[in-house]
């Protein structure tokens, strides 16, 4: 659970870091995300959900 929490902060924390510190460069990316092929983004959201996977067993071995 204490991983769990510890990730899901982590992952606010990146979301919220392009938003605060380039608020209209993060508009122009959600308007260009918006015109993606859904296909394509579905792409890219499994190669970050594997990508985060892995670094959470590597993180995991490591602690």
């Amino acid at each position: 659970m204490k991983l769990f929490l510890l990730v899901v902060g982590f992952t606010l924390l990146m979301e919220g870091i392009m938003p605060f510190f380039l608020p209209e460069t993060y508009r122009k990316m959600i308007r260009q995300i918006a015109t993606t092929k859904p296909t394509t983004l579905r792409q890219v959201g499994l190669a970050a959900i594997l990508v985060g996977l892995i670094i959470l067993y590597v993180a995991k071995e490591l602690l």
